[in-house]
C-alpha cells in the first residue's frame, strides 16, 4: 500500500497537485511510524465499538438530515431537528470518551480514568467505583480519586457543550465552571497525594451512548424538560426555571443544561439567569451523587469523598455568587 501510495503521490505532483501530495505524504509517514501503536489500539477496539461508531454515523448523517427543522407544540419547544442535533452532540461527546476509555484502560492512572469516565457518564462512574470501594475496601482511596475526578470534569464537559451551542454565554458562565475546577481540583490533588494504593481498576459500566434506545430516551427527556423549563419560566419567571433546574438536575444534567442553553440562545433567558440555572443543576446533581455514595458504599466511604464533593459544590456556589455580583 505504501508503494502504491508513493506512485499515486508522484502522479499528483506531475498533475500539479504538489501541495496535497506533500500533505498526504507527511500523514502517510506518520501512520507508518506509529504502525505498532495503531495495531495495539485496534486490538483493544472490539466489534461492539465499531458498531457504536456506525450507529453514531447513522444518527448523524442519516436520521438528522431527514428531520424537519420546525418547532411544534406549546412555545414551539419541540423541534425534531434541533432535538436530534442535541442527541448527536451528547452521543458524540460520550462516544469519544467511551472509545478513549476503552483504548486507554487503566494504564495512565486514576485521574485520567476519572476524566474519561466523567466525559462518558459521571453518574455511572460514581456508581461503579462506589461499588468497587464497597467490595474491595483496600481500593477505597483509589476509587475516591476516580469519583472526584469524574465529577470535576463535568465543568469541562459542560464548557464544551456551551461553546458548541451558545458560545456567547461563556462570558457569564465561566466563573461557575472555573470555580468548580479550581476548588475540586485542589481536593483531587490532596486526595491523590494521600493515595499509596495500586492494582487494577474497573472500567465504568456504561450503556452504549449511540444505541437507538439510549438516543431516543435522551431525546424524549430533553424535549420534555425543554417544554417544562419553558412553561415554568413563562409561568413563574426565574423561580420556575430554578425549580426545573433543581429537580431535573438530580438525575439528568445534560438535558436541563441543553434546555437552558436553548432558551438563552432563543433570547428567552438572560445570561445571568441561564448561568445560575446551570450552576444550580450541577449542585443538584452533585447532591444526588453524594447520596448515591452513602447508599451504595456506606458511611465510611461517604466521609472519605465528602470533603472533595463539598469542595466542588463550594466552588460552584462561589462562581454563582461571582456571576450575581458581576
Amino acid at each position: 500500500m505504501a508503494i502504491l501510495l508513493s506512485f499515486t503521490l508522484g502522479a499528483m505532483v506531475w498533475l500539479g497537485h504538489g501541495r496535497y501530495a506533500v500533505m498526504l505524504a507527511i500523514a502517510a509517514a506518520a501512520l507508518l511510524h506509529f504502525k505498532a501503536e495503531l495495531r495495539g489500539l485496534s486490538s483493544r477496539i472490539t466489534s461492539r465499538d465499531l458498531v457504536s461508531i456506525l450507529q453514531f454515523a447513522a444518527l448523524s448523517f442519516i436520521v438528522l438530515p431527514l428531520l424537519p427543522n420546525v418547532g411544534y407544540g406549546p412555545y414551539g419547544a419541540f423541534n425534531p431537528h434541533h432535538v436530534w442535533m442535541m442527541v448527536v452532540l451528547i452521543s458524540g461527546l460520550s462516544l469519544a470518551g467511551y472509545l478513549a476509555m476503552r483504548a486507554v484502560g487503566d494504564r495512565f492512572g486514576q485521574p485520567l480514568l476519572g476524566l474519561l469516565g466523567g466525559l462518558v457518564s459521571s453518574t455511572a462512574t460514581t456508581l461503579v467505583y462506589a461499588r468497587h470501594a464497597r467490595q474491595t475496601p483496600t481500593m477505597a482511596l483509589t476509587s475516591s480519586i476516580v469519583i472526584l475526578m469524574a465529577n470535576l470534569v463535568l465543568s469541562v464537559r459542560l464548557g464544551m457543550i456551551a461553546v458548541a451551542i451558545a458560545p456567547s454565554l461563556m462570558a457569564t458562565l465561566w466563573p461557575v465552571l472555573v470555580g468548580n475546577l479550581v476548588a475540586g481540583g485542589l481536593a483531587v490533588l490532596f486526595v491523590w497525594h494521600r493515595s499509596r494504593t495500586g492494582g487494577p481498576l474497573l472500567l465504568p459500566e456504561v450503556a452504549n451512548p449511540t444505541e437507538l434506545r439510549v438516543a431516543l430516551s435522551f431525546g424524549a427527556m430533553y424535549a420534555i424538560i425543554l417544554l417544562l423549563a419553558s412553561w415554568l419560566s413563562d409561568w413563574a419567571g426565574t423561580r420556575g426555571l430554578y425549580l426545573a433546574s433543581a429537580v431535573s438536575g438530580l438525575t439528568e444534567l445534560d438535558a436541563i443544561a441543553l434546555s437552558t442553553l436553548r432558551l438563552f440562545g432563543n433570547g428567552k433567558l438572560g445570561a445571568e439567569v441561564a448561568a445560575n440555572a446551570i450552576g444550580l443543576a450541577i449542585l443538584s446533581n452533585l447532591c444526588f451523587k453524594t447520596g448515591l455514595l452513602a447508599w451504595v458504599a456506606g458511611r465510611d466511604f461517604l466521609l472519605r469523598c465528602l470533603p472533595g464533593m463539598m469542595a466542588i459544590g463550594i466552588g460552584i456556589a462561589i462562581g454563582m455568587g461571582w456571576v450575581g455580583y458581576a
